[in-house]
């Protein structure tokens, strides 16, 4: 990417010549992947590349108000934020995102003309952007709302610069990422969860942005017939793992990039700066002129919905079971009292999600459907799902 025009949602004006320097000045230290580990998926180039494109379309409804050293920011932290990977002394992508802080101060010492271009508080703050794209979400978003406050016009708005990269980074999980690279190639001399990875890739066709008056969300357009895909190649890629395992596998995936979602939603709300981001759901689709025989996709929604916010995933939110010391714990802690003394009361306060497993033995409630949710579930009884939906 040399002409940075087709990124028309974010308007670098004077500073877009400084970019594109230092844009080829960074760009010797793009690594394609981890030293310690070659079968890491790309990180290089065109991830970053496509990253950039990523937020570019986030941008597209205005959803924050940023000015253009802003945009500048943004594009510079989306250059580094894999940079420690493969320059940081050692290597390797554990807590890579933190080592930036370590790593691009080095880099710039090799290269004083862009050094000389910047003060130490831009930086810092380019530093903790890209740190942001990694790591719980919570913990990035708060540290930088108590240490990056607006208190000018011209003060870079971090919170949302480091939602819009973590967001894009997220996105960087279709077919875009796989371009230039031969499945039949790498795939065989890989174990099981490096393949898991280039498989996610191979399995997302592409993602749109849909905006209306009800209704926003992400949509993901996955490859048709999957399964039997890998059935197919199982033997030619030498496919190292079950067909449950990438069902489970895909699943965690999508769920991690919706809750990316509601993260940066719920952190809109508290904030007191001005935002229109709309995005939280997302959606499985089959990709254009196609048709799912096989069923995996309706399978993988089945999955995520059955498990959608449970504590495994947020650790927040419990899928009660109803015959263990859960609900004694929580009536004690909410100090409520049963008439008919059951110990089996399903407790409905506060939990935002409702779901039923196959096994119908954890059930969650919404609050807003609290009157046609059960109240008492007994060992051994089913319930029929379609009565609760």
């Amino acid at each position: 990417m040399t002409d940075f025009d087709e990124l028309k949602y974010i308007p670098l004006g004077e500073d877009k010549s400084s970019f594109h320097f230092f844009y080829e000045s960074m760009k010797i230290y793009f690594h394609n992947n981890d030293p310690k580990n070659p079968n890491l998926t790309d990180h290089g180039e065109l991830h970053i590349k496509n990253v950039m494109r990523n937020a570019n379309r986030l941008l597209e409804k205005d959803p924050f108000d940023l000015h253009r050293k802003d945009c500048l920011y943004l594009m510079q932290a989306i250059c580094i934020h894999d940079l420690a990977i493969g320059n940081f002394e050692g290597c390797g992508r554990e807590d890579h995102n933190n080592k930036i802080f370590a790593t691009f101060p080095e880099i710039l010492d090799k290269v004083a003309s862009v050094k000389a271009s910047m003060t130490e508080r831009d930086s810092e703050i380019i530093c903790r952007i890209a740190a942001s794209h990694s790591g719980n979400a919570k913990e990035t978003y708060d540290y930088i709302v108590d240490h990056y406050s607006i208190t000018s016009t011209e003060d870079p708005h971090v919170l949302f610069l480091a939602m819009l990269l973590r967001v894009a980074d997220e996105l960087d999980i279709s077919q875009e990422r796989l371009k230039g690279y031969s499945l039949p190639a790498i795939l065989p001399n890989m174990e099981a969860e490096s393949q898991l990875h280039w498989i996610k890739h191979e399995s997302i066709v592409y993602f749109k942005l849909s905006y209306g008056d009800k209704a926003n969300y992400l949509g993901l357009f996955l490859k048709p017939d999957m399964l039997s895909w890998l059935d197919n190649n199982r033997d030619k890629l030498k496919i190292k793992f079950k067909n449950d395992e990438y069902l489970e596998f895909m699943r965690k995936a999508i769920i991690k990039l919706k809750n990316e979602l509601e993260s940066v939603c719920e952190y809109c709300g508290k904030i007191e700066d001005k935002s229109n981001w709309k995005l939280r759901n997302v959606t499985l689709n089959v990709s254009a002129n196609n048709h799912d025989s096989s069923g995996y996709i309706e399978e993988l929604n089945r999955l995520i919905i059955s498990s959608n916010n449970t504590v495994e995933e947020k650790g927040e939110i419990k899928a009660y079971d109803c015959f263990d010391n859960k609900i004694k714990e929580e009536k004690e802690k909410k100090n409520i009292v049963n008439e008919n003394n059951n110990d089996n009361v399903l407790i409905k306060e506060k939990i935002p999600i409702f779901t039923i497993n196959d096994t119908y033995k954890y059930i969650v409630c919404p609050i807003e459907k609290q009157e046609n949710c059960p109240v008492y579930i007994s060992n051994g009884d089913k319930c029929n799902k379609q009565a609760y939906k």
